[in-house]
């Protein structure tokens, strides 16, 4: 692109906002005075005519380029529909992320949650407010433990109390709780081994 081909630099400048190719050639094409289908420039103002979709935006020079490229860029997405590969991967995303907030905040049986990071996450959030004496380590082992006995299916989906998405009780969890914290402690005075690990998990057979 040469020198004399630029009409508007401050286009060009704003290529640097943006890593996605697709939006670089937008604003390029922008700084030469080319713009999107359906979209012109008239005494120095960026416009679009269609009917449902017109705008007009005032093309200011002086305004700070990180500002102008969010502004033109949003308009080209809302009014125009107008996005890269990029863009329609994030709304995807966005929208997934959406109907599982949605679907979880109405679900009431654990065992409808098959996401692990999700189970984790519900269980770290009941775990941080479950006791409000407790250390940060001692949250962390407790959370281990149960995460532990979940696994070995000692705890089961029926043991696990949930409304509304948020977990409100698991069965049994202050016995467990203590006896693998009590284990833990006992343990961190010597160097780990197979037989230290039998034991602890023999205190969660019947």
């Amino acid at each position: 692109m040469s020198q004399k081909d630029i009409i508007f630099p401050h286009f060009l400048h704003c290529c640097q906002e943006t890593k996605d190719v697709f939006w670089k050639y937008i604003f390029e094409d922008l700084s030469c005075g080319r713009a999107p289908y359906g979209v012109y420039f008239t005494k120095g103002f960026l416009c679009c005519g269609f009917k449902g979709k017109e705008f007009s935006y005032k093309v200011d020079s002086n305004k700070p380029v990180p500002e102008l490229f969010l502004e033109v860029q949003e308009i080209l997405k809302t009014k125009l529909g107008i996005q890269s590969i990029n863009d329609r991967e994030a709304q995807r995303k966005r929208f997934e992320k959406t109907s599982s907030d949605c679907c979880l905040s109405a679900c009431n049986d654990w065992s409808d949650i098959k996401r692990k990071e999700v189970r984790c996450i519900l269980l770290e959030n009941f775990m941080t407010h479950y006791d409000s004496s407790w250390s940060r380590s001692r949250i962390k082992k407790a959370l281990s433990c149960v995460l532990l006995l979940l696994q070995l299916k000692k705890i089961s989906s029926n043991d696990i109390t949930i409304r509304n998405g948020r977990i409100e009780e698991i069965v049994n969890l202050e016995k467990y709780i203590n006896l693998s914290l009590k284990d833990w402690k006992l343990d961190s005075k010597r160097k780990p081994d197979n037989k230290s690990k039998k034991k602890m998990l023999s205190l969660w057979k019947e």
